[in-house]
């Protein structure tokens, strides 16, 4: 009874965390919609280059250490101590780097203005020691409700922080400032769960497991995070802020769809894959069939994201903001191959192989940086068009790993997937024949894309009955007990009982 109960309690839990990653997607689509329009195109390119710094320094500054704390089979104080002392020391040693080097970094971008808003990324670093390993120490303690309540109170204030700073006039600035309250909000509400006051006592009884163990962790990490920052990175040496803001944006709505299967199918997955490579199955139908579950929702909303993305860019950024409308299309098509790159680290981390995403960094990052600064010089289009061959790449050099401790063929991957292509035929072809009917122009007003974007959810549910393919019988499987609950419920009285 007591293991159901906690069964139900985890559950639960995981509930409220998909909520909350949800209401997060959430909050960027409201924050996006609100400050596009209190924000030049240009002063979100200083947003997007301050954003890509930050998130390197943030990766190197946790060190891995986070994932030391929870994966320490025999947790002691002295490990989590010394866990806290190496990230303080980072942070520090960061903190004081972006601080004496911020005139510097915004000579390299040719842009002073960027000097103020990475002075304030060296005090959200600060700040961020206190958070890392409190919220590893909930993690590890699956407080996964806390967690979800810390998450969206840091979300509250990020948000809010930005809307109001931004509509008092205070720009670009307001994303660093909203960075910091986020931070520092998190920070209280970590040492309001968990106020073991005893982590910030230095210690370094255990620093040379600490180091081992996040050496390999962080260097995984950083490379994937600089693999996503680079573009701007490039972009912020050659090209006018107002070009950054309107490629970020861009990129921003353009991997909407798969941040949303991340958000959903990832945590699910991830417990799915280890606990059958415990029970020593095969991994190869699991594999194959996450990748059909992935490519028959994500195909079918970039499809329909690339034909929609004039209304789309109307509704979220507004007009002024018109320029992204093709180098959204652009990326929508190439992040068509980005399938198997949600399952990298369930799927390497089931089969032991956790280091081999650090070898897929090694080899994307310096590929995608000399493509990046190739195609720089012949502008924007050139840029966008550079992402149809590096994420293909990334995804082949995944696949191509996973193949070799996963014993499956290509055609039977090309099989796996023929129903989720079908599906997405059979569900954009509505939308592609109204577009037709208007003379092919993608130029649509907003009425229209909101009227197709509700005709292919019954499309979309048609097709994947149509093709057979396997997610219609989870579908039945949500939605019957409600059928049933509701069918139950309109009969007579007197012929419940029969």
């Amino acid at each position: 009874m007591a293991e159901k109960d906690e069964t139900v309690n985890i559950r639960k839990a995981m509930a409220v965390t998909f909520a909350e990653r949800y209401v997060n997607v959430a909050a960027q689509f409201a924050l996006t919609a609100i400050v596009a329009r209190l924000m030049t195109p240009g002063e979100f390119g200083l947003v997007a280059i301050g954003v890509s710094i930050f998130a390197i320094i943030e990766t190197v500054r946790d060190f891995g250490i986070s994932n030391y704390i929870i994966q320490h089979r025999d947790l002691t104080r002295d490990a989590a101590r010394t866990g806290f002392s190496v990230i303080a020391a980072l942070s520090c040693i960061l903190a004081a780097f972006l601080y004496a080097s911020s005139s510097i970094i915004a000579e390299f971008y040719g842009d002073q203005r960027l000097t103020p808003y990475v002075e304030v990324l060296a005090l959200t670093a600060l700040a961020g020691m206190i958070v890392s390993p409190l919220k590893a120490l909930l993690l590890r303690d699956m407080m996964f409700r806390e967690l979800a309540f810390i998450n969206f109170g840091a979300t509250l204030a990020f948000t809010s922080t930005i809307i109001a700073l931004a509509w008092l006039g205070f720009s670009y600035m307001s994303y660093a400032w909203g960075g910091l309250a986020m931070t520092l909000t998190m920070a209280a509400l970590c040492l309001y769960h968990r106020p073991h006051f005893w982590i910030f006592r230095p210690a370094f009884h255990e620093i040379r497991n600490a180091l081992v163990f996040g050496g390999y962790s962080s260097l995984s990490d950083t490379l994937s995070r600089l693999n996503e920052a680079l573009p701007f990175l490039v972009l912020g040496r050659f090209m006018p802020m107002t070009l950054i803001g309107i490629f970020n944006r861009a990129y921003f709505i353009s991997t909407v769809p798969p941040k949303l299967l991340m958000v959903g199918i990832v945590p699910v997955a991830l417990p799915g894959f280890a606990a059958e490579a415990r029970s020593g199955r095969d991994l190869k139908g699991p594999l194959l069939n996450a990748l059909s579950f992935l490519a028959v929702f994500l195909w079918p909303a970039l499809i329909l994201l690339t034909l929609l993305a004039h209304p789309a860019v109307m509704i979220l950024l507004g007009e002024q903001w018109l320029q992204a409308v093709p180098i959204m299309q652009i990326l929508s098509i190439a992040a068509l191959a980005s399938l198997p790159l949600p399952l990298t680290f369930p799927v390497l981390s089931a089969v032991g192989q956790v280091k081999k995403s650090a070898q897929i960094g090694l080899l994307t990052v310096p590929a995608s940086a000399a493509i990046l600064a190739f195609t720089v010089q012949f502008g924007l289009g050139a840029v966008a068009c550079s992402f149809l061959l590096l994420i293909p790449f990334q995804a082949y050099l995944i696949l191509r790993i996973m193949k070799q401790h996963i014993d499956f063929q290509w055609r039977e991957l090309f099989a796996a997937l023929s129903k989720s292509f079908a599906v997405t035929l059979i569900s954009i072809t509505p939308a592609a024949a109204i577009i037709a009917t208007s003379g092919f122009s993608l130029v649509l007003s907003i009425p229209a894309g909101i009227g197709i974007s509700l005709m292919m959810v019954p499309t979309w549910l048609a097709a994947t009955w149509f093709a057979g393919h396997p997610v219609w019988s989870e579908i039945r499987t949500i939605f019957s007990p409600l059928v049933e609950r509701f069918a139950d419920r309109g009969l007579p009285q007197e012929r419940k009982g029969h």
